[in-house]
Parts: C-alpha cells; sequence; structure tokens
C-alpha cells in the first residue's frame, strides 16, 4: 500500500481537476456569476495599473493575484505581436473585444480551478502532517471530488481560494502545536493575514491558531502560556502587516471600506434586502447545505468526526476542530447566509472526517485474528479501507459534482431566451426585465455588447412583480420578462409577499405568456436557495440546464 500512496494521490489529483474544469465555459461570453465581476474587472484595472477596488465588500487579494496573470499574460502577447488592431482593453465589453473579454473570464475560472485543485492537494499534506498518510489521502478524496468544493472552484471569486488560504495556515499552525518557536508564530500570522485578505472570514483562523498556542508542547505550565503570550501579539502584527501590504486601500480609502464593510455587518445582523433565507434559520440552514454539499452519508461522518475527536481530544484535534466549530457557531448566528460561505471550514473539516475513518480502520485491524506471516498484511490493511470507505461515503457526492459539470456544460436559459428575443420580439420594443433576466443587467447588458435593439425599462430591485401591470401598460411597456431568480424568493414581510403573489397572477390572467424558458428536466418544486442563483446547488439533480426558469410575457 505504501509504493501505491503517490499513485492514488495522483489519480485524487486528477480527478480533482476534471471535476473542477468540465463546466467552466458556462453562460461565456456572458459572466453569470452575480460577483465575479467584482473580481475581473479590478484585475483588468491592474493591467492598466490601477489597484483601486470597485467596491470593498471583499478584500482585494484574489483580483490582484487575477491581475497578475493578466498582466503576465498581456505582456507575453504584447511581446509576440499577438493582438489585432482593434485591441483596447478601454473599450471594455465593445462586440469587437468580446472574444478577448470572453478568454480573460475563462483565464480567471481556470485560476479557480488551479486553486482549487492545490488545495486538494494541501488538505492532503495537511491530514498527513497533522495524522498520517492514509488520512491525508482520504482527506483529500473527501475534499477534492465533493460537490461543495468542485462547485465553488468554477467561479472566479474568492471562496475557493479561501480554503486554500486556511489550508495553507492550518498546515503552518501545526509548527506552533510541535515546536512553538517565535518564527511559527510569525509564519503563521503571515498565512492568516493573506487569508483574511482573501475573504474576511478567514480572520476567524485566530481561534484554531489560539488554541494551538494553549496546546502546544513547547509549554507545560498556564504561567508558561501566559507568560508566552507574547508570541501570540507576534502572529497578530504579522497578520495585519500582510493584509495590508496585500489590501492596502483598507487603510488609503478608509471611509469607502468602512462603508462597505459596515454594510456587511447590517447585513449579516438584519439581513439581505428582506429575504427569508431559510425559514428553519442559520443552523438548520447550514446542515441542510452539507446535506446536498456532501451528501447524507459524509455529513454523518462529519458528525461522528466531531464526537469522536472531542472525546479523543489529541492537541491536533483540537486545534483542527476549533475552527469548524467556532466558524459553524458564528455563521448560523447571523441572518444572512450562503453555503458557499461554508468554504473557510472545509479543510478541516475533510482532515478530522478522513483521521475517524482511519481510527475506525485501525480498530477493525487492531480486532483482526491475524498472526505471523500475516502480521505485515495487517499493518496495510487499515489504510486501504480507509481509503475504500472515504471513496464509498464520498461516491454520491461524486455523482452530483459530475451532474452539475454536465449541467454547467449546457446552454444557460438566460441566454437561450436573449436569442428567442432576438429572433421573436421587434426592434424598438420597450422590454421591462429584471436584473437576473435577459436582456437586462450585469450579466447580459454588457456596455457596448449588442443585444437587440429594445427600449429597456428597469424595474426595482424585488423584480417585475413589485409594479402592477397596468403600471407597465401606463409607461407603454410591451414585453415583461421575469426570472424564476426573483419571483421564487421568499420574503420576510408576508404581506409584501402576498403583494408581488397577487401581482404575478394578474401578469398571468391579463398578458399573454410567449416564451417560457425551464431549466429543469421535472417539475422542480423544492425551497429556493439563494445559492442557486450562483450556480446549481440542492437542485442540481432535477436540473438540465443552468439559470433560472424565464418566463416572457407581451401585455395585451
Amino acid at each position: 500500500m505504501p509504493k501505491l500512496q503517490p499513485a492514488l494521490l495522483i489519480l485524487i489529483v486528477l480527478g480533482s481537476f476534471g471535476l473542477r474544469v468540465w463546466g467552466i465555459t458556462f453562460g461565456l461570453p456572458f459572466a453569470y456569476h452575480p460577483d465575479e465581476q467584482q473580481y475581473i474587472l479590478p484585475g483588468l484595472g491592474v493591467v492598466s495599473g490601477n489597484f483601486e477596488p470597485i467596491a470593498y465588500y471583499n478584500p482585494t487579494l484574489y483580483p490582484y493575484f487575477i491581475g497578475l496573470v493578466y498582466t503576465l499574460t498581456y505582456l507575453g502577447l504584447r511581446l509576440f505581436g499577438a493582438f489585432p488592431d482593434f485591441f483596447d482593453l478601454n473599450s471594455g465589453w465593445s462586440q469587437s473585444m468580446q472574444p478577448w473579454i470572453t478568454g480573460l473570464i475563462f483565464l480567471a475560472r481556470y485560476l479557480t480551478v488551479a486553486v482549487g485543485v492545490l488545495t486538494t492537494v494541501v488538505v492532503y499534506q495537511l491530514g498527513r502532517r497533522a495524522y498520517s498518510r492514509p488520512t491525508g489521502l482520504a482527506a483529500a478524496i473527501i475534499f477534492g471530488l465533493a460537490f461543495l468544493p468542485a462547485r465553488e472552484a468554477h467561479f472566479a471569486v474568492s471562496d475557493a481560494p479561501t480554503a486554500l488560504g486556511v489550508a495553507v495556515t492550518l498546515y503552518l499552525t501545526l509548527n506552533i502545536v510541535r515546536r512553538g518557536h517565535w518564527s511559527d508564530y510569525v509564519g503563521v500570522g503571515v498565512a492568516l493575514g493573506l487569508s483574511a485578505a482573501t475573504k474576511y472570514t478567514a480572520a476567524l483562523l485566530i481561534v484554531p491558531v489560539g488554541v494551538a498556542h494553549l496546546v502546544s508542547r513547547r509549554y507545560t505550565t498556564w504561567p508558561q502560556r501566559l507568560l508566552q503570550g507574547w508570541r501570540g501579539v507576534l502572529t497578530g502584527l504579522a497578520a495585519v502587516v500582510s493584509y495590508l501590504l496585500v489590501s492596502p486601500y483598507t487603510l488609503l480609502a478608509w471611509s469607502e471600506f468602512w462603508a462597505d464593510f459596515s454594510e456587511n455587518l447590517q447585513s449579516a445582523k438584519e439581513g439581505f434586502q428582506g429575504l427569508n433565507l431559510d425559514p428553519a434559520g442559520g443552523a438548520i440552514f447550514y446542515l441542510k447545505g452539507l446535506v446536498w454539499g456532501f451528501g447524507w452519508p459524509l455529513l454523518g461522518l462529519f458528525l461522528i468526526a466531531i464526537v469522536f475527536l472531542l472525546w479523543r481530544h489529541k492537541r491536533v484535534d483540537l486545534v483542527l476542530l476549533s475552527l469548524p466549530l467556532f466558524g459553524f457557531w458564528y455563521m448560523q448566528r447571523q441572518e444572512m447566509y450562503f453555503v458557499r460561505w461554508l468554504m473557510p471550514f472545509l479543510p478541516p473539516l475533510a482532515v478530522i472526517s478522513a483521521e475517524t475513518l482511519h481510527a475506525a480502520a485501525r480498530k477493525v485491524g487492531q480486532v483482526s485474528d491475524l498472526s505471523g506471516a500475516s502480521q505485515r498484511l495487517a499493518l496495510l490493511r487499515p489504510a486501504a479501507l480507509t481509503i475504500i470507505l472515504a471513496l464509498l461515503l464520498t461516491l454520491p457526492s461524486t455523482y452530483m459534482t459530475l451532474q452539475a459539470d454536465h449541467v454547467f456544460s449546457q446552454l444557460d436559459t438566460r441566454t437561450e431566451a436573449l436569442q428567442w428575443m432576438q429572433a421573436n420580439v421587434p426592434p424598438g420594443s420597450s422590454v421591462a426585465a429584471e436584473v437576473l433576466s435577459p436582456p437586462w443587467g450585469p450579466p447580459l447588458a454588457m456596455p457596448g455588447l449588442d443585444i437587440g435593439p429594445y427600449q429597456f425599462v428597469p424595474v426595482p430591485d424585488g423584480g417585475v412583480a413589485e409594479v402592477d401591470p397596468q403600471q407597465y401598460r401606463d409607461w407603454g411597456v410591451q414585453y415583461i420578462v421575469a426570472s424564476s431568480f426573483h419571483y421564487a424568493r421568499q420574503l420576510r414581510d408576508q404581506a409584501h409577499q402576498a403583494k408581488l403573489a397577487s401581482h404575478l397572477q394578474t401578469l398571468d390572467q391579463e398578458a399573454e405568456l410567449v416564451a417560457i424558458f425551464q431549466p429543469y428536466a421535472t417539475g422542480y418544486t423544492g425551497f429556493f436557495y439563494h445559492d442557486q442563483v450562483y450556480g446549481p446547488a440542492n437542485d442540481v439533480l432535477y436540473r438540465r440546464q443552468p439559470g433560472p426558469e424565464i418566463r416572457i410575457y407581451r401585455l395585451r
């Protein structure tokens, strides 16, 4: 078995790559992920020497990294004279530049794929260093082949890169447990700061770092731990410095940063745009998210692993447990939640689950009645059994990943609806459409991109149902485009929800439904997770296409 382990790791990494790279062209030439522009546009700014973010809802390390790759690519193509005469980044999303812009989106997504695959390798190293090679391999299987980590690696946003930063930081944190040299604290601080500069929630890494200090082998008494607290201060200083080096506009544009960051805090406290993201609350929401993100078998393993490692409570157990436990408690207390926000907590969760499998496999080996020449085989059995169990428990989630990749590779309903409109809606028609519907909004209406000669009437953030159909007639609107990404959402205000339902019912009765674009192979009646806006989520097994259900009405 030891001789096979490198080959197994290569196979796991290749599988991880395949599950992440298949489907990354979804939606192109349009960027349907609502947040990708927050990373791609600043990345383009770096090419021209503009490092100022367009917003501060997320930190800047990943946009800068995308910008670095864009700059190197630009310089390389410029060196070899590969650009046509019309090439001009300042022309933005013009029709002539569209193939190049499509390439830029693809390149940014490919970077996330590479980061996701690298994270699988680091998760293996984390499990190997914390426990054993079989644990590392099983952890790589769980993280590399499961649905949620693979899904998030399809997008040019910071969720998947944050998991890499967390895995690296935890790997370095093991040095504090085993040695506790001052340089270990500094190294961990640098990694922590860079992780927080990728996504703010990675700052929660301070919890396992603190636990590592408390359980470090270097200290034998509590007074020693308290007196050596200055080493923790080194970690904090290194984290702040490394964060500011790659997110300098936190200070340079403090008022703008604090305005956006405060809005994040306010949304966490009060919720997002009045949406009822889950009536059951954050704890149940995230547990259900782990069900569709990993499958029932792995969720069961996660829960068993938490109980088992708390009972065993080795030093490393406590360090790795602290982040997912504290992170889950912190996330479920908020009023705004997305399953993708669990990404920072998945590397340690994969490792502790893999160690639980290996511990169970070792126990099976111990009770086996083997002796003599068979004794050597007994040492190999736990490793093989651990890997087999990890594969079996991950298999349902891998199937969901394959289904999602197939869906991603199909024509998006928004593109399909836009093509229908261009063929069937007369030029000059007045069209009311939502932000997440064609032909309006960031996903499709890129400045300069030819989407059809229509007169656009934007609607409120809540969707077309916010306006009475008679009002549309008074405005001279001829066509209304509605998306399930709006009308399927649940609101906290039930009176407002009833009003929207009434407007939709009136629209169905008084307008002509001229086209409907259905992404589901069979009728889907499950709860609408806002994560669906970003890609196939809990509904993946029902889907045949990405995108929302789109209804196009003609007013009579």
